[in-house]
């Protein structure tokens, strides 16, 4: 093959990549696995395409070959790609578009302006392009990592590490646990969340990235018992490595979505806490990307495209006919209640391993009884593990994340001991503060009387006017100048491990001034 015959090639390879990342494709059966992958890598490095495939266009000029036939055939395809790769480019650049309406409409217009001002340097706004054309450099400077920490006896299925700054702070740091994903079959704790964990330790935050027993070797339930086994280690150690046991956020992407969103609904289920039932694995705050939120498909959402197969052979080792039970108890779904923690969810539009409409229903369902409030980020174009490495959308999410974790603290906030003593705690259920009405938000594509609402989700839940103060969205806690404000020990609130000073957001009006209370309280305080 020639050099021109090669370019074409190069240039049809390409346009046929790009038309991957813009296309929505859906029911593609055993295509599913090389769409994923290219339209991924095409759509988060766009530019960083454009870049290289100018450069080889410019080397077949310096060497005399672009004037071949071929070769201009591969510069004309080249040319509509490279417009396909810019829209891409500029549509990544309009993910805090989206990321702003979310926090929007869980934390109210200004809620920025709640943030104490020792607190205000540390938000990042603006990305820096050294970061994403440079995807897989991760490390930051001020940041410490401890690696291969044993937290159960599972071997190396049972390690963690820890990244947190440089200098320790009086009453320790927000832990921010991390969950990978692979489809629980797959994954190691150093592959996933990197950008998110360096950010977030450069704010003063301790993250813990955690491994954990992976199927066939293991069926189900067994991946929710790890990540329990984590929180207790964490609760019960972290202090040492200069991490604050009394508020523990999580996150995880794919199987690890479902794993931290699974974890934050069903704090101290004994079935999942053999022989360390009364350890407390309450968890303040969650932002699951992309997850799993129901095994069973209950609302036919991916009908002939189902996972039902590899989840029941490999995962749960048993079919839904043979133990629905275990099925619906491992749904993120089943365990929607007015308990739930405040959580920041986010999914992508193109997502062609976990359909968009799954996170929607779920949303729908959690903002509909939920008594803290629920943030949801739905991102234009992006595909599944969008935020692995560096890119343009990646940024921008982790920075919203890092928004959303940053707020002052509401007034009247409560300890742990304090729930625990109330009658509403009691039935596992939290107390809202007074002068709170619940709110429901419906997410972006449930506005127009779809399925989802027709099966009983979204649109018959009133959004309730609120009154009384306004806060920011997860109680967060005053960490100091430099420091994460997203719901550790909160000032003049000893103690908080609960979910203290979270408070449920209010209808967003677009002249109401102040912060609506709840999500970024506890999210808040990572920044």
């Amino acid at each position: 093959m020639s050099w021109a015959g090669f370019y074409l090639f190069l240039a049809l390879l390409s346009a046929a990549c790009t038309l991957c990342a813009i296309v929505k494709a859906r029911k593609l059966y055993w295509l599913v696995p090389g769409y994923f992958l290219t339209a991924w890598l095409c759509g988060e490095l766009a530019l960083i395409h454009v870049i290289w495939q100018l450069g080889v266009t410019a080397l077949l000029a310096f060497t005399g070959n672009l004037s071949d036939r071929l070769a201009q055939s591969g510069l004309g395809v080249f040319v509509l790609s490279w417009l396909g790769l810019v829209y891409l480019h500029c549509q990544a650049m309009d993910s805090p578009t989206h990321l702003r309406s979310a926090l929007y409409r869980a934390l109210g217009r200004n809620y920025r302006a709640a943030i104490p001002e020792e607190r205000q340097h540390v938000l990042c706004d603006d990305i820096v392009a050294r970061h994403w054309l440079r995807p897989f450099r991760f490390k930051r400077s001020g940041v410490r990592v401890h690696s291969h920490i044993s937290y159960a006896d599972a071997g190396k299925r049972n390690l963690l590490d820890i990244y947190h700054p440089h200098e320790p702070r009086e009453g320790g740091y927000p832990v921010l646990l991390q969950v990978h994903g692979g489809a629980w079959m797959i994954g190691e704790k150093e592959q996933q969340a990197l950008p998110l964990m360096y950010h977030m330790a450069e704010r003063g935050w301790l993250c813990v990235s955690i491994n954990y027993r992976l199927s066939p070797r293991t069926a189900f339930p067994a991946h929710i018992i790890d990540v329990k086994k984590a929180i207790t280690w964490v609760r019960e150690n972290i202090r040492e490595y200069g991490g604050d046991p009394d508020f523990i956020a999580i996150t995880g992407g794919s199987a690890g979505g479902h794993l931290s969103s699974l974890a934050a609904l069903t704090p101290n289920k004994a079935e999942w806490q053999p022989g360390f039932e009364q350890s407390d694995t309450t968890l303040q705050a969650a932002v699951p990307f992309y997850g799993v939120y129901d095994f069973t498909d209950r609302n036919g959402i991916r009908p002939g495209m189902s996972m039902e197969k590899m989840v029941a052979d490999r995962v749960m080792q048993c079919s839904l006919d043979q133990n629905r039970p275990l099925w619906e108890d491992g749904s993120p779904l089943s365990h929607v209640s007015p308990a739930a923690p405040p959580m920041f969810v986010l999914q992508g539009t193109h997502d062609s391993l976990v359909w968009v409409e799954e996170a929607r229903v779920f949303v729908s369902a959690l903002q509909a009884v939920a008594s803290q409030p629920v943030a949801y980020a739905e991102l234009p174009g992006a595909q599944h593990a969008f935020e692995i490495f560096h890119s343009v959308r990646t940024d921008h999410t982790v920075h919203a994340v890092g928004h959303s974790w940053s707020g002052p603290t509401p007034n009247g906030c409560t300890s742990r001991q304090q729930q625990a003593d109330s009658p509403v705690a009691d039935r596992g259920v939290r107390q809202r503060p007074p002068g709170l009405a619940r709110r429901h938000i419906t997410p972006p594509g449930l506005q127009n009387g779809n399925r989802c609402q027709r099966r009983g989700f979204g649109a018959q839940h009133p959004r309730s006017q609120l009154q009384g103060p306004k806060a920011s969205l997860f109680g967060a806690s005053d960490f100091g100048a430099g420091q994460s404000s997203l719901g550790a020990n909160q000032k003049g609130c000893a103690g908080g491990r609960g979910r203290a000073g979270i408070r449920r957001a209010g209808p967003v009006m677009e002249d109401q001034p102040g912060v609506s209370p709840g999500l970024a309280d506890p999210l808040i305080q990572g920044l």
